[in-house]
């Protein structure tokens, strides 16, 4: 990360010890972090909830108090306490999480969190904490039209606002169950040196079989200022496809593509990298590959 490889005083303005690399996986990352820093935010107090909820012999009432844990995985030591009355905490292992919850409606015998979210819901968080993140969010689901909004600070210092709509259908035919979800999210991203607008949409199809197959795609444009420099991605779009958890189909995932450029210069693109025990989602640029995320075959 000692420059850029553009030539001397090319990076003028990119933050001491920070070349345009870092900063374009930075606007990249950055983009794609606002929805799902929310979508995480929703399901830790969904999470949270569930747990307050069984402890409290299924009272489905419950948005307030503390749940402790103390261990890890089965060996773990689950508590509830009714205080505070006035948001939900968690206690993990000492770490803390707060939340406070206006309104907590949907299915609570869902199968799983994304189920609850893919079903008709209304939830939403006026406030919350977890590592020096503090976000606000709120999702809501009926007849298969939605809306989700989010705001917030992240611990590094990054702020965002960013609201959509979704659409979510779902099909059983004999015993095959099928759900397909489209979301388009736009908003802000600012900071020290940052200042982007976004547009995020994403398409999730699910087919419950022999076997659980999904499919994600994520579009992402991008256009804005970061690090002294200016930064535009048009109609990036990201694809993956799993059957029972395990990335499948190279040739899905080889469909990834998008240009970054700075400065109205391209300096960087999106593809999959493909390898025997995993597929990884890069960005690929003059000096270096960054991996953005990596699945297991």
């Amino acid at each position: 990360g000692e420059g850029e490889g553009e030539g001397e005083g090319e990076g003028e303005g990119e933050g001491e010890g920070e070349s345009a690399e870092d900063v374009a996986v930075a606007v990249v990352r950055t983009a794609l972090r606002p929805a799902a820093a929310t979508e995480e935010m929703l399901f830790i107090v969904l999470q949270v909830t569930f747990a307050a909820i069984q402890l409290n012999n299924d009272d489905l009432t419950v948005k307030t108090g503390t749940v402790s844990v103390v261990g890890t995985d089965d060996a773990a030591d689950v508590t509830y306490s009714p205080q505070p009355t006035t948001e939900l905490v968690l206690n993990n292992n000492g770490v803390i999480t707060r939340a406070t919850i206006v309104t907590l409606n949907g299915n609570f015998g869902a199968d799983s969190l994304r189920d609850f979210f893919l079903e008709d819901h209304d939830v939403v968080i006026s406030t919350f904490s977890n590592s020096g993140n503090v976000l606000s969010g709120e999702s809501h689901l009926a007849a298969g039209v939605g809306q989700r909004r989010g705001a917030g600070r992240l611990a590094s210092g990054v702020s965002y606002t960013f609201s959509g709509n979704q659409q979510v259908d779902s099909d059983v035919d004999g015993s095959i169950a099928t759900t397909s979800a489209v979301a388009l999210n736009t908003g802000t991203v600012t900071g020290s040196g940052l200042n982007l607008a976004f547009t995020e949409g994403s398409r999730y199809l699910g087919i419950v079989g022999s076997a659980f197959v999904e499919q994600f795609e994520t579009g992402v444009s991008i256009d804005g200022t970061a690090g002294g420099a200016s930064w535009f991605l048009q109609e990036g779009v990201i694809k993956r496809t799993f059957r029972n958890g395990d990335a499948v189909e190279p040739d899905f995932w080889e469909r990834t593509n998008g240009v970054l450029q700075r400065n109205g210069n391209e300096f960087g693109s999106l593809r999959a990298q493909v390898s025997g025990a995993s597929i990884s989602i890069v960005l690929d640029m003059p000096l270096r590959d960054e991996i953005l995320e990596e699945h297991l075959r």
